[in-house]
């Protein structure tokens, strides 16, 4: 397979790039589920999966058909040409190869973007490292009550209690119901009414005023400037410790002309053009500088809340706990791990509280949805293993026309179907067996699942029980 650094990927636009992921997308997505179904050669709607793939292989925007990505794109696609004839293990190894080869263009197509941006630079958050060598906060187990964390007191802790949170664990598994995005970092001429935002600009200069209908009010504006253009960044300061002269001056000297500042917030639209609702806003060194706000260009989960509680407030207790996330057990083996692609539990807890990116974010919950499904799975499968070691009485199955159920389908004003009497076979082999029957009669509208239920309905009362 080709080195793919050989492709000019750089030298993609932002559309082109979008083009080209939005081709890959579903390959990839067509490869996961073949992989899932055990490598059958899967019908979608129209054709074949090896159809599809070789056909879409071929189809790749904005990639030279001779260049090193291209050939290997063609490669794969006359390999795809033969895969219904090939052996099981064959297919498994052409689909993993093919896995791996879009996973690594993604990859490559996903760096390109970074690279074709600025990029902000966060400080590395220590506490994290050594919160479980705390003197303070060693003591901390996953099942440990609200009250023992720090800062945290009996009345936070019983409201907290509303939402069915009482320990560490709780509060862990309390996830965010969705995120404020100020991870893009936009341009001044790319901001957009609504959107949440980040930007990197230089101050041009900054003043301040009192409000003509408010004497409590005083507002402080940054005049901010970029390569693209130029943008009014307000603050709002109400009461009267905030309108003395010395206070004013003191918040306009941290905001110099010249400095570069970071901001983000949700754009709106003023009175002099776009501008950010309540910004959050840091004085940076340089635009190489690291970032110290936990706000600025980041993912912030929002949570549900309950009276008397903020958002901010569970972020703060949870940036607190979530390292005790390292203590979390795992109930899967790292080699179902790596066939699955997905993050061991605790790393996918402290993403879902603190994604980095959205890719991170979308791997998290991929898991955490995983084990929801596979608990299930278990559930139902411990279910049915129960009910089989039950014993039932078998019933007298009689489908002739003296019976009630023979009766029954004599009436009828049609036949039944194929399917339909294929179905009551098999309901029939069912409670003839000592063990309880447990089936699903799924079907659409008009395809005569009651005529079915009642037929096995009827068998029970013939055999002299109840049915309902």
């Amino acid at each position: 397979m080709a080195n793919l650094s050989a492709e000019n990927i750089n030298q993609l636009t932002k559309t082109q790039l979008k083009e080209v992921e939005s081709w890959l997308r579903p390959l990839q997505q067509a490869l996961l589920i073949e992989a899932d179904k055990g490598f059958t050669n899967l019908l979608g709607r129209d054709q074949r999966f090896n159809v599809f793939m070789s056909r879409q292989l071929l189809l790749s925007p904005n990639i030279s058909r001779n260049s090193e990505v291209g050939k290997c794109l063609k490669e794969l696609s006359n390999s795809f040409n033969e895969y219904g004839s090939k052996q099981d293990s064959d297919r498994r190894r052409l689909v993993t190869k093919s896995r791996q080869f879009l996973h690594e263009l993604n990859r490559k197509l996903g760096a390109s973007r970074v690279t074709n941006k600025a990029k902000l630079r966060f400080e590395s958050d220590q506490k994290d490292n050594d919160f479980l060598h705390s003197n303070t906060t060693e003591h901390l187990k996953l099942t440990s009550l609200l009250v023992d964390i720090n800062g945290v007191g009996p009345k936070l802790s019983e409201r907290l209690a509303v939402l069915g949170i009482f320990n560490i664990k709780d509060l862990l598994l309390h996830y965010p119901r969705d995120y404020v995005d100020y991870s893009s970092l936009h341009t001044i001429n790319q901001l957009r009414e609504g959107e949440a935002a980040t930007l990197l600009a230089t101050i041009r200069r900054c003043s301040t005023f009192k409000s003509r209908r408010n004497p409590n009010l005083s507002i402080l504006e940054i005049h901010l400037q970029d390569q693209t253009g130029r943008i009014r960044i307000s603050r709002f300061f109400t009461g009267r410790r905030y309108n003395n002269q010395s206070y004013i001056h003191s918040q306009i000297r941290l905001y110099p002309p010249g400095a570069i500042v970071a901001i983000s917030g949700i754009v709106k639209a003023g009175s002099y053009g776009l501008t950010f609702k309540d910004p959050v806003i840091e004085v940076m060194e340089s635009k190489n500088s690291n970032i110290k706000s936990k706000v600025i260009g980041r993912l912030i989960p929002v949570y549900n809340l309950t009276e008397g509680i903020k958002s901010e407030r569970i972020r703060d207790i949870i940036d607190i706990i979530l390292p005790l996330a390292e203590k979390w057990p795992e109930i899967h083996d790292n080699n179902r791990l790596i066939k699955l692609s997905l993050p061991k539990k605790k790393d996918a807890i402290k993403t879902i509280h603190k994604p980095h990116d959205q890719a991170s974010l979308q791997l998290a919950r991929r898991r955490l949805i995983f084990d929801e499904f596979f608990i299930l799975q278990l559930g139902l499968l411990f279910r049915r293993a129960s009910l089989r070691k039950k014993a039932a009485p078998p019933l007298n199955l009689s489908f002739e026309r003296d019976g009630l159920v023979g009766r029954f389908l004599e009436m009828l004003p049609f036949k039944l179907t194929s399917a339909q009497k294929r179905v009551l076979t098999e309901i029939e082999s069912d409670l003839v067996k000592s063990e309880p029957m447990s089936r699903l009669v799924q079907g659409d509208v008009g395809s005569g699942k009651t005529v079915v239920a009642i037929a096995s309905l009827l068998t029970a009362v013939q055999s002299g029980w109840q049915g309902a």
